[in-house]
């Protein structure tokens, strides 16, 4: 069974107008998600309908994604940090609980990092701390690519969105295998909308940036959440925040994969409530 999609908000951030999923009553604790690259707030789904109940959950589509509007200026993570703390600051809340997936995980670390006072408790769904040489030269090249003929990148990127070919190649990558095909198809739709410009500068930032030295000055209490299947890297990634997080608990999801609030629903939001809950 398809799980109900939750319409958008929308509010103006700075220049931008963006959009955001919003569940829960607001006097409940907040928790903030953060969705991964290149992807929305639409990840999510699944598991704000399960956690809904407990908690006000807010989740942005960050700027240049999904259906939120641009920045003119680069995407960093810097960039979207500032934004974090923007989006809060709109909807008066001081402090937040804090889950960031992939991408999503790298910004919530490096919020928690700047802005310790702000985060409640930290949960990082594999993150990417440092692209290890593999996965590095292959990005390095696509990096290369896109400065080099903007033009024609631009053009190859939007023919790619549009192939039928990308969605298959969607469904496989993260192995969605059992999960309702309509839901999976509006999320891959949902991902798409994002701007060209946004995906290869995040890019560029993961291939570019080390996070492991930021890792040990996190103060939050923090959970650790990756499936057991996931790309060795990131589950490398994972150990390190285990070894460096000094308050901090690790739980490996067995027979799964990078997906984990899609394909890993149920188990993954119960993780996250048992956590919150303590």
């Amino acid at each position: 069974m398809s799980p109900a999609i939750i319409p958008k908000k929308y509010c103006q951030i700075g220049k931008s107008r963006i959009a955001y999923i919003e569940a829960g009553d607001q006097n409940l604790p907040h928790l903030l998600f953060i969705h991964a690259w290149p992807s929305s707030s639409d990840m999510f789904i699944p598991v704000i309908h399960k956690l809904s109940r407990k908690f006000n959950i807010l989740a942005p589509d960050l700027p240049g994604f999904g259906r939120s509007q641009g920045f003119k200026k680069k995407y960093t993570y810097k960039s979207f940090v500032v934004f974090i703390k923007k989006f809060l600051k709109a909807k008066n809340i001081e402090k937040t609980h804090l889950c960031g997936s992939s991408l999503g995980g790298a910004i919530a670390l490096e919020f928690a990092y700047r802005y310790p006072k702000k985060v409640n408790k930290l949960i990082l769904n594999a993150p990417p701390l440092y692209l290890y040489p593999f996965h590095k030269n292959k990005s390095e090249i696509v990096s290369f690519i896109s400065k080099k003929f903007p033009s024609l990148t631009n053009n190859f990127l939007n023919k790619i969105k549009k192939n039928k070919l990308t969605y298959v190649y969607f469904l496989l990558r993260d192995h969605y295998q059992g999960i309702d095909r309509n839901f999976i198809k509006y999320i891959f739709e949902e991902a798409v909308k994002s701007k060209n410009k946004a995906v290869l500068d995040i890019l560029k930032e993961i291939v570019n940036r080390d996070l492991r030295p930021h890792v040990s000055k996190i103060k939050a209490k923090t959970l650790i959440i990756t499936g057991k299947d996931d790309y060795p890297e990131l589950v490398k990634d994972t150990m390190y925040l285990k070894k460096h997080i000094s308050n901090s608990k690790l739980f490996l999801i067995k027979n799964s994969n990078h997906r984990l609030s899609v394909c890993k629903s149920d188990i993954f939001s119960q993780t996250i409530f048992g956590f919150l809950q303590k």
